[in-house]
C-alpha cells in the first residue's frame, strides 16, 4: 500500500513540474482557457491509479523457457523460518502514520466547511433591482445559466464566489455603493468565471490531492500554483466580457479591490478576487497584454497529452526477482487450484522431493486441496527473505529461502492463509520447497 501511494505521489510530482515548466514558458503567451486543462491533469495524477501498460524487459532471475516454478509439494505442517539479523518486515506504522494525517486534514476539513455553511446559509438574498438586473446581463455575457444568489454584506471587504451548488456571490456593501456599472461588471465576470469553469470543484479535487499527499510538498505547491492560474484565468474572462480594449478600466478595479483588502479573512472555500495579492504584477502585465495572447490550442493539446503520459503510463521497467517469483507463485496455486498435480514433483528442489515422495505427494494433494473448495480471493500480505528454516528435530536448514504470504477466501474456508517457498540450489535458481494452506 506505501509503496503504491509513493509512486502515485511521484507521478503526482512529474506532472505537477511538467505543467508549472509549461505555464511559466507560455503564460505571456497562450491564454489561459488553452492552459487549463494541464492543473487538471496534474491534480488527477495524484488520485488516478490506472496505468496505461507498457513492454517491460525482464529482469535477470527469470526461468529459462519450459521451465515451471509453478509446481511443489503441499505440506502437511506450518514451516518455521528462522530471519537473519536485518530482514526486512513490513511496517505498518507508516500506514497508521499516513491515516492519521488524512483523516486529522479531512475532519478539519469537514469542520470548516459545516461552520462555513451554518454561518453564511443564513444570510438574506440581495433584492437590489439595480444589482440583480446586471449579475443577469453578465451571466449571459459568461454564458452561465444556473442561478446564481448575490449577498451583499458588511462582513467583508473583498468580492468572492461561495458555493457551486447553490452558488452565491458576496458582494462588499462598500462597493456595491461606490463601484460604477463597469467596474461591478467585471467583479460579477470575475466571479462567474470560477463558476462557469468548475474552479471550485476542481478546489476541493486539489483539497483530496492533499489529504491523501499530506507528506508530500510539491502537493502542496500544486495547490498554490493552482490559485494563482485561477485568479488570472478568471480575470482573463472578465476582461473578455469587458469593452474594455487596454484592460484600463478592469485593472483599476482590481487594484482598488486589493487596496481595500486589509487582510480580512475569506470564508473557507470561497472565491475571492483579491486573494492572490503576492502575484499582483503577474496579474497586472496579463491584464495589460491580454489581447496580445492567442489560444494555441494545438500546442496545449501535446502538453496536455504529455501530462497524461506522466500521469497514467507506466515507465519501462525490468521486473524485480520478488515480483518475478511472486507471479510464478501465483501461477502454481492457480495449477492447484485447477487439480493439475501429477506435473508438480518433477520440478521441486532436490530436498523437498527427499522429503515427500512423488506419490505421498499426489495423495496428499487430492486428499486435500479439494475440501477447500474454488478459490474467491487471494492476496499477497507479506514476503520474507530467510537464511535459514526448521526442517524439524530442531535441525535448521541454512540457505537462501524466500517466503511468500497471502490472504486467501475459499468457497469451503473463508479465511485462510496461504505459504509459498522458494530456496536457491546451488546453481542460483529459485526452486520451490512449500506450500501451506492453514485457516486463520
Amino acid at each position: 500500500m506505501i509503496a503504491m501511494l509513493l509512486e502515485q505521489s511521484l507521478r503526482g510530482t512529474l506532472a505537477v513540474g511538467v505543467a508549472w515548466l509549461a505555464n511559466r514558458w507560455l503564460a505571456g503567451r497562450m491564454k489561459a482557457s488553452a492552459r487549463r486543462v494541464w492543473w487538471w491533469l496534474a491534480a488527477l495524477a495524484f488520485l488516478v491509479p490506472w496505468k496505461l501498460p507498457v513492454l517491460s524487459a525482464a529482469a535477470g532471475t527469470v526461468l529459462p523457457p519450459g521451465s515451471a516454478l509453478e509446481h511443489l509439494p503441499l505440506m502437511t505442517r506450518p514451516l518455521t523460518v528462522a530471519l537473519p539479523s536485518g530482514s526486512t518486515v513490513s511496517v505498518p506504522w507508516l500506514v497508521l502514520v499516513w491515516l492519521a494525517g488524512v483523516l486529522v486534514f479531512l475532519l478539519w476539513l469537514t469542520v470548516q466547511t459545516l461552520m462555513v455553511s451554518r454561518r453564511w446559509s443564513r444570510e438574506r438574498l440581495c433584492t437590489d433591482s439595480r444589482l440583480l438586473e446586471l449579475l443577469e446581463d453578465c451571466k449571459r455575457l459568461s454564458g452561465v445559466t444556473a442561478p446564481v444568489g448575490l449577498v451583499v454584506t458588511e462582513r467583508l471587504t473583498v468580492p468572492a464566489l461561495l458555493g457551486w451548488l447553490r452558488p452565491r456571490i458576496l458582494l462588499p456593501a462598500g462597493l456595491a455603493r461606490t463601484l460604477t456599472v463597469s467596474q461591478l461588471s467585471g467583479v460579477f465576470l470575475h466571479e462567474l468565471a470560477h463558476f462557469r469553469w468548475l474552479d471550485i470543484p476542481a478546489g476541493w479535487l486539489f483539497a483530496l490531492v492533499n489529504a491523501l499527499h499530506w507528506f508530500n510538498p510539491f502537493a502542496w505547491l500544486a495547490v498554490g500554483g493552482w490559485k494563482s492560474f485561477r485568479e488570472e484565468a478568471a480575470d482573463e474572462m472578465a476582461l473578455d466580457g469587458l469593452a474594455d480594449a487596454d484592460g484600463e478600466v478592469y485593472g483599476a478595479t482590481l487594484l482598488r479591490i486589493l487596496r481595500a483588502d486589509a487582510g480580512a479573512r475569506m470564508p473557507f472555500g470561497s472565491l475571492a478576487i483579491g486573494e492572490s495579492m503576492r502575484n499582483l504584477k503577474t496579474r497586472m502585465i496579463m491584464i495589460k497584454n491580454y489581447r496580445k495572447k492567442s489560444a494555441c490550442y494545438g500546442m496545449a493539446g501535446l502538453l496536455a497529452a504529455a501530462l497524461m503520459a506522466v500521469a497514467l503510463v507506466v515507465p519501462a521497467r525490468a521486473e524485480t526477482e520478488e515480483e518475478v517469483l511472486q507471479k510464478q507463485a501465483l501461477a502454481f496455486m492457480q495449477l492447484c487450484d485447477d487439480g493439475k498435480y501429477a506435473q508438480a514433483w518433477n520440478e521441486m528442489s532436490d530436498w523437498a522431493k527427499i522429503r515427500i515422495p512423488k506419490e505421498q505427494w499426489e495423495k496428499l494433494c487430492s486428499t486435500t486441496r479439494p475440501s477447500v473448495g474454488k478459490v474467491l480471493k487471494r492476496e499477497k500480505v507479506n514476503v520474507m527473505r530467510m537464511s535459514g528454516v526448521q526442517t524439524g528435530g530442531g535441525k535448521v536448514r541454512d540457505g537462501s529461502f524466500v517466503l511468500f504470504i497471502f490472504s486467501s477466501s475459499f468457497e469451503n474456508l473463508t479465511s485462510a492463509t496461504e505459504q509459498f517457498g522458494f530456496e536457491k540450489n546451488a546453481a542460483g535458481k529459485w526452486q520451490p520447497f512449500g506450500y501451506l494452506v492453514t485457516p486463520k
